[in-house]
């Protein structure tokens, strides 16, 4: 069991439990595509961030941040988002490796750091 299920299982939520959060955020959006869509518009997609924004629907929000705290615990920086999603949702090799191609294009366009990229691919790593 590695770390994350643990903490998980300490805190008894279940993969259903953060299921209707996860697809409340991202809808049907792979795992590649939501880490895309962080890097690229963080300030858009941070429930936070939407809360400054004028014309925000309130009950929408209200849902958006329900769902942000139950999967990542609060407001929290992008580096801690990507980490815990990496950790949590990024199951099987194929979804580890669209993650990779997506970070390195990142990389590439200079839009993340080398640290970050080593920071998050380690992180992916240490899947099972």
């Amino acid at each position: 069991m590695d770390k994350s299920q643990y903490e998980r299982n300490e805190k008894k939520m279940s993969d259903e439990y953060l299921h209707k959060p996860y697809h409340q955020l991202f809808g049907n959006l792979r795992l590649n595509e939501i880490v895309r869509l962080l890097i690229a518009e963080w300030h858009t997609f941070n429930p936070y961030c939407e809360q400054t924004m004028p014309h925000t629907y309130v009950e929408r929000l209200q849902g958006r941040l329900d769902a942000w705290n139950t999967l990542f615990g609060g407001d929290v920086d992008i580096n801690t988002v990507l980490v815990k999603l990496l950790l949590e949702f990024a199951v099987t090799k194929d979804d580890r490796d669209l993650v990779q191609k997506t970070l390195m294009s990142c990389f590439n366009l200079r839009v993340i750091s080398a640290k970050q990229y080593k920071a998050l691919v380690s992180a992916m790593e240490r899947k099972p």
